[in-house]
């Protein structure tokens, strides 16, 4: 936000929820005034603006949630410059944190806001969320299937039940899904029906959206990215469209360390005085896109000598298992960085990055 020193400008700091919003508005020192909008909608809230400040700058802010970015949109196509902030962003006290209101929320929104303390996180372009969206989709989907499947392995084991001739694995053929079926019609198992019908459903959802990921890759947005990244030994399909739709535009970080903070393979610190005490890796981050990376890093070091070398180093300097992969899922995601801004597919000289 830009704004002179002797411009006076309204700030409005929103907590929403479902049904309805605590707004407080600001100016730069003064608290003006405090309102619960029971029908909330950008529109009444510019409108009331507008009545009550005409002429003035209008600024919004609210904390990143359920909501996604449809109010960020709106408030900016009627002219209301607004910022989403994360919530752990929010300056609070401690007495803030132990008597936690809405009226107290959306006064430090707006106050944070007003004091320039708060800076807003990114927003995706439109079909950007689209997309990020769908490949969400497919993980939910894949994670709702193996719900189903350790429920009815427990009902199995809660009664007693075992298929000698068919060995279960991680991966459920369709002959065993059959033969399961064929033993809750024996049985005359309701319950072992109907979780196997909802597991049909789940591998039905998870192979259609699968498609759909696989069509998005091979699109005109995506194809040219996809096919360098895909050059990196022991990266597939899904980790690849989870780091372009979660990322977006490379050229927004400006430097790797901001890059590896946004993903979250950065540790937690505490220092005072001359200790220094860093602990596991910080709950900020993309949670999504991390766990990709260092799922697809177990895979990388199998199919390549660079990043396998890079793991054993990490071993032999007495690190555990997790904590080498951990750092070579950092090295992945280094290098597909620069595979991107380079614009040139993977070769041994990107394992040095």
């Amino acid at each position: 936000m830009e704004l002179s020193t002797n411009e006076l400008a309204i700030f409005a700091g929103v907590d929403v929820h479902k049904k309805s919003w605590e707004v407080q508005l600001m100016s730069r020192h003064v608290c003006l005034k405090r309102f619960h909008m029971t029908e909330p909608s950008p529109k009444k809230l510019s409108d009331y603006l507008q009545q009550k400040y005409p002429g003035k700058k209008h600024f919004c802010v609210y904390e990143a949630g359920f909501c996604g970015f449809w109010i960020y949109e709106e408030l900016e196509k009627l002219g209301i410059q607004t910022i989403i902030v994360n919530p752990g962003d929010v300056p609070t006290t401690d007495k803030e944190k132990r008597t936690k209101t809405d009226k107290i929320d959306c006064k430090k929104l707006a106050t944070g806001l007003a004091s320039g303390l708060m800076s807003g996180i990114h927003i995706p372009p439109k079909q950007q969320q689209k997309d990020r969206s769908l490949v969400r989709q497919r993980y939910q989907y894949a994670t709702d299937e193996r719900r189903m499947k350790n429920r009815i392995k427990a009902h199995l084991n809660f009664y007693g039940l075992k298929i000698d001739d068919i060995q279960s694995t991680g991966h459920w053929s369709n002959r065993y899904i059959e033969e399961l079926e064929k033993m809750a019609t024996e049985q005359d198992d309701l319950v072992l029906e109907g979780y196997l019908m909802k597991l049909r459903i789940e591998r039905r959802m998870g192979l259609t959206l699968l498609r759909r990921v696989r069509q998005l890759s091979k699109s005109e947005r995506y194809s040219h990215e996809f096919s360098l990244l895909n050059s990196i030994p022991g990266v597939g399909l899904l980790t690849i469209m989870v780091y372009l739709t979660e990322i977006g535009d490379i050229q927004r970080f400006k430097k790797d360390d901001h890059y590896i903070s946004y993903i979250g393979f950065v540790p937690t610190i505490q220092a005072s005085g001359n200790k220094e005490y860093r602990g596991g890796l910080s709950k900020r981050g993309n949670k999504r896109l991390r766990t990709a990376l260092v799922l697809s890093s177990w895979m990388a070091i199998r199919n390549d000598n660079e990043l396998l070398s890079y793991y054993e180093k990490c071993k032999s300097n007495g690190k555990h298992s997790n904590v080498a992969i951990i750092k070579v899922a950092r090295k992945l995601a280094l290098i597909m960085k620069a595979i991107l801004r380079d614009n040139k597919p993977y070769k041994r000289a990107f394992s040095e990055v």
